[in-house]
């Protein structure tokens, strides 16, 4: 229900970000390039990323979410593979292997366990073709300044306000995300286990599995710290 109402909202709230696309975009080898863009929302990256004239798919596991992505590509006469999809059956995804892989926005910790996300990297590897890149992001829990309330900025535009948190677990493991949305004086809320992920564990994780893993603290190419907001693991096949 709430990432129903979200997905009307979404575009206002997290418009497409400058910065986030030209990160990805330096890791594009051919043009054009095969894409998928792994819980993609309402698709803003993927439609930029076809306007280049790429070849991109891009699911997500919201049916709202999915028809927003499809009713703005027919109204930029765009052509996209948007499909509803849940990224832990991506071996089942598609014939297609890609040239380039993302899935950004912490959406990895949506995944239920490690074992589960170890999987998840597996099928990555294999859709990828060889040296191809995959770039995916999570939040960086070791900075305990996530788990403060005021840490991410209340979004206020137009009559519409969202506001969103982390708390710590009492589970070994898993963390709580809630958020608000308010709009119209109605205010719709949700509040998710999340998996607590580990950086360190991540990085090993895919290292094991690529030939090339690096690890950035934001999306200027800046190094990693453990005060970082942000993990971004740059991962070569």
């Amino acid at each position: 229900m709430f990432y129903d109402i979200l997905a009307k909202f979404y575009d206002i709230i997290f418009p497409k970000n400058l910065t986030i696309f030209n990160f990805l975009n330096s890791y594009l080898i051919n043009q054009p390039s095969n894409i998928l863009d792994i819980a993609c929302g309402t698709g803003q990256y993927s439609l930029a990323f076809a306007q280049k004239g790429h070849n991109v798919y891009g699911i997500d596991n919201n049916k709202n979410m999915i028809e927003s992505a499809i009713n703005k590509a027919f109204l930029a006469s765009i052509i996209v593979t948007f499909d509803v999809f849940d990224m832990m059956q991506l071996n089942l995804y598609n014939i297609q292997i890609f040239d380039f892989i993302f899935c950004i926005g912490n959406s990895i910790a949506h995944i239920k366990s490690i074992d589960e996300l170890n999987n998840f990297f597996t099928n990555i590897y294999n859709k990828l073709k060889k040296n191809g890149f995959f770039v995916v992001h999570m939040i960086n829990y070791q900075n305990r300044n996530i788990f403060d309330k005021s840490f991410f900025p209340i979004i206020s535009k137009e009559n519409l306000q969202f506001i969103r948190w982390y708390e710590p677990s009492n589970t070994t493991g898993e963390i709580i995300f809630k958020a608000k949305l308010i709009h119209d004086n109605k205010e719709y809320s949700i509040s998710n286990t999340l998996l607590k992920l580990d950086v360190e564990q991540i990085f090993d994780y895919l290292q094991m599995k690529f030939s090339k893993v690096e690890l950035f603290g934001d999306y200027n190419h800046n190094p990693f710290y453990l005060d970082s907001n942000s993990a971004i693991f740059v991962c070569q096949k």
